[in-house]
């Protein structure tokens, strides 16, 4: 839901868009709206342009990814599906040197929580998740027109599977200047020295 000012004067104000979006379109919406440049390397896109059109002309992919699991127990599927690490109260602490952050201050869990992340890229009709387990990457692909719910995973034999696939993992090594081993994503942080405690791990 976008909201305008009153003096803001648009035939769609009260029009629906069906257009896939992102939090990273609410910047370059804004800068158009003041009329600022935006900057060319910025992901997102404006919404002022097709306001009145309900959807984009061009087909694009939006990508999203899980913040932190705070916790470690439950019967939610996600707990079956992450790569585990202890509730996230147990680790974090308060670090005066930082103004007193409360902060995760242990290399390995914090580049764990970072490798752990499930993450996805969706366009109009179709939503692929990367999900990184102890056992392998799983990928799930859902129609999302047909099939809201995501009861029927599509992956690997939809024509869409694989050209998703490389659009997220180009995604996140060009944002995130991520690596790849294998299927896994690498977050940059990762050191060698990291990676190597990783491996007993059964991760990689």
């Amino acid at each position: 839901m976008v909201k305008f000012p009153k003096s803001y004067q648009t035939s769609s104000l009260d029009q629906n868009f069906y257009g896939i979006t992102s939090s990273v379109d609410l910047v370059p919406t804004l800068l158009d709206y003041f009329e600022i440049p935006l900057p060319s390397e910025y992901p997102g896109k404006s919404l002022l342009a097709v306001m009145n059109e309900g959807d984009w002309k061009e087909d694009r992919f939006v990508y999203s990814e899980t913040g932190i699991w705070f916790s470690d127990v439950g019967d939610h599927f996600f707990q079956k599906q992450r790569i585990p690490y202890p509730n996230i109260l147990s680790l974090h602490q308060v670090v005066p040197e930082e103004d007193y952050q409360i902060m995760i201050t242990d290399p390995i869990y914090r580049e764990t929580i970072a490798f752990s992340k499930h993450r996805s890229i969706q366009n109009s009709k179709y939503k692929l998740i990367y999900i990184p387990t102890r056992e392998g990457v799983k990928f799930e692909l859902y129609d999302r027109i047909k099939d809201p719910y995501n009861k029927n995973n599509l992956y690997p034999n939809h024509p869409m599977a694989s050209k998703m696939r490389e659009a997220l993992y180009q995604t996140v090594v060009r944002w995130e200047n991520a690596s790849l081993a294998g299927e896994y994503l690498i977050p940059s942080s990762l050191s060698d020295i990291n990676i190597v405690a990783f491996k007993p791990a059964g991760f990689l």
